[in-house]
C-alpha cells in the first residue's frame, strides 16, 4: 500500500475499514506509538504482537466474545490486528461510559489520556480508581491520569497505572492525536530546518551557517529514526492487564 502523503501511514485503508466509531486518526496514532507501523513485530518479553501490540490477555477477551480461536502469531496480519484492537478499544470505551468521570469525549485531552492509559495499564484499574476519587467528592475534571497514578501509588491498587512512564506515554498519544494524528517524518523535519536557512547570515560566515544547518538536519534524521525505535521498544515492554 502506498503511504498516505498527509498522514504518513501505510495502513489508512485498513484503519478506515474497521474504525467504526473510533476516529481513524486515533488508530493511526496508537499503531504508530505501539509498533512504528511494524506489522510483524513481536516483543521478546511480552509477546505483544503486531501493529497495536496485542497481548495474549487482550486476544483471549476477543476470542471469548467472538467465539474465535485466533493465535497471537496470526495477528501479524494487520487486518486481524486492527480488528482485535478496535474491539478492545470499543469494550474499554463502553465500560468507561458507565462511569461519570470517564464519559467518552474525543475532544477532551483528559479523557483521551485516561482511555490510552486504560488501554496500556488496565482499564479495570482506571475504573476502580476513578470511582474511588468520585466517591471522595473529586469532580470529573480533576480525575486525570496524574491523579489516578498518584492514587494507585498511594493505595497499591493498579501497579501499572502507578508507573510514570506509562502516564507519559499515554499523554504523548493524546498529544499526537489532538494534533491531527499526523506522523512526523525525516523529510518533514528537513523541510522545517530548511525553512530556517533564509534567516541565516548570507554574507560573512554564511557558508558556515548553512553547513551547520545542513549538518543539524542530518542529525535530526538520525535522531528521528532512533526516536521511532525507542518509542516502540520502550512501550512494548509494558504488559497490559
Amino acid at each position: 500500500m502506498a503511504v498516505n502523503g498527509t498522514t504518513n501511514s501505510p495502513y489508512e485503508p485498513i484503519f478506515a475499514k474497521y474504525a467504526g466509531a473510533i476516529p481513524q486518526a486515533y488508530l493511526r496514532t496508537l499503531a504508530y506509538k505501539e509498533s512504528s507501523f511494524k506489522a510483524d513485530v513481536v516483543h521478546p518479553q511480552s509477546n505483544a504482537t503486531g501493529l497495536f501490540q496485542i497481548t495474549s490477555i487482550c486476544l483471549q477477551g476477543f476470542n471469548k466474545a467472538k467465539g474465535t480461536a485466533l493465535k497471537l502469531a496470526q495477528l501479524k496480519d494487520p487486518n486481524l490486528n486492527t480488528i482485535v484492537a478496535v474491539y478492545h478499544l470499543g469494550h474499554v470505551i463502553g465500560v468507561y461510559a458507565q462511569v461519570r468521570s470517564l464519559k467518552p469525549d474525543w475532544t477532551s485531552r483528559r479523557w483521551l489520556e485516561l482511555l490510552t492509559l486504560g488501554w496500556n495499564a488496565g482499564h479495570n484499574a482506571i475504573i476502580g480508581l476513578a470511582k474511588q476519587m468520585e466517591a471522595s467528592g473529586l469532580p470529573p475534571e480533576r480525575i486525570t491520569v496524574d491523579s489516578a497514578s498518584q492514587l494507585a501509588r498511594a493505595t497499591g491498587k493498579g501497579k501499572y497505572v502507578a508507573e510514570p512512564d506509562r502516564v507519559a506515554w499515554s499523554k504523548s498519544v493524546a498529544t499526537m492525536f489532538l494534533g491531527g494524528g499526523i506522523i512526523p517524518t525525516g523529510k518533514s523535519r528537513l523541510r522545517q530546518l530548511a525553512s530556517m536557512l533564509p534567516a541565516l547570515p548570507a554574507a560573512k560566515g554564511g557558508g558556515i551557517a548553512v553547513a551547520f544547518a545542513l549538518a543539524a538536519a542530518g542529525a535530526a534524521l538520525i535522531l528521528k529514526k532512533k526516536e521511532a525505535s525507542d518509542d516502540f521498544t520502550g512501550r512494548a515492554a509494558y504488559a497490559r492487564t
